[in-house]
């Protein structure tokens, strides 16, 4: 679940609930919040998670 809070009236907004999935895009976003209707905006910076693993798409296991 991701989620984000409105700067005006602090709900916290879920972007899967209200289908905000412009926001998976790099960039500085113009929505209205869904409660209070007032404009806010959201910067997107995404993240990435690097994981090895096998040949077969496996976690690795360290054996220490």
């Amino acid at each position: 679940m991701i989620n984000f809070e409105c700067n005006h009236c602090k709900k916290e907004i879920d972007i899967q609930e209200h289908e905000l999935y412009e926001l998976y895009s790099e960039d500085c976003h113009q929505v209205e919040c869904p409660y209070c209707d007032k404009t806010i905006y959201v910067n997107a910076i995404p993240t990435f998670i690097f994981e090895v693993t096998d040949e077969n798409g496996d976690e690795l296991i360290d054996e220490d």
